[in-house]
């Protein structure tokens, strides 16, 4: 539950990027893993992921990217599909038009905000059991940023709406206060360039007082580079401690 994502459209000659610090127990730690996957009938892809699980996050050789932020707060669904499946059905997907209509059109296991781009442009969309609502730091923003609060969806798990009413909270002010979201609000803005030194920057940042971004539970940060020729940096670890590495297609 301490995922950081960012996303830029293209601005210029600079290509969408995709971004994110996958953060998992400290068992999976050390083990960072990049699964590169040809296929004969769909696009190849490069999947982020520790040993076990089918993927994390990734990017496909169409330059379809995904990246997720668990929304634990949100409705799940017995009947829906689990993240990890979600995460490598983006990857089938041949642009974002194609990756937004079957986000949308899937039920959903669990509570998640899945920020997905390609070359044209990246959003986000926070996903529960019945909702799926795009989120963006403002209007018409071209960029956009989560962590693992929901903003805009208000399909609430039940077990979430009984622990707020026992301390008598509004649903919308959450449990706790997200202070890796104000470090974002405060490094990630409209007026100001938003680079992939920028972002790095912000996911390996731990200067805000009451919370960093990077820690000890980071398992990998990457930064999908969506243009014709898509290549992803990966720091096996925290960004602040492991130098990037990129990989692309052939």
């Amino acid at each position: 539950d301490k995922c950081t994502a960012i996303a830029v459209n293209r601005r210029g000659n600079q290509p969408t990027l995709v971004a994110q610090n996958m953060d998992l127990p400290g068992f999976y730690q050390e083990f960072a893993t990049l699964l590169r996957i040809k296929y004969d009938d769909r696009p190849d892809a490069l999947v982020l992921t520790c040993p076990g699980l089918i993927g994390v996050n990734g990017m496909n050789s169409d330059a379809v990217a995904v990246c997720c932020n668990s929304l634990l707060q949100l409705k799940p669904s017995q009947t829906g599909l689990p993240c990890l499946f979600v995460v490598r059905g983006v990857l089938e997907q041949r642009n974002l038009k194609e990756a937004e209509s079957w986000l949308k059109k899937i039920p959903h296991a669990v509570g998640q905000n899945y920020t997905i781009g390609d070359p044209s442009g990246a959003r986000a969309f926070e996903c529960s059991a019945t909702d799926k609502v795009r989120f963006a730091p403002r209007q018409n923003a071209d960029f956009t940023y989560h962590t693992n609060h929901p903003l805009v969806n208000t399909d609430w798990h039940p077990d979430y709406l009984k622990r707020c009413q026992q301390l008598g909270r509004k649903p919308e002010q959450g449990l706790s206060v997200c202070h890796r979201f104000e470090s974002l609000e405060n490094r990630v803005q409209a007026d100001k360039p938003i680079t992939e030194k920028t972002i790095v920057d912000a996911l390996a940042s731990r200067d805000h007082p009451r919370g960093p971004i990077c820690g000890d539970w980071t398992y990998a940060c990457t930064v999908f580079v969506l243009r014709e020729k898509p290549e992803v940096h990966v720091s096996p670890g925290r960004p602040d401690r492991f130098q990037m590495q990129s990989f692309g297609f052939k």
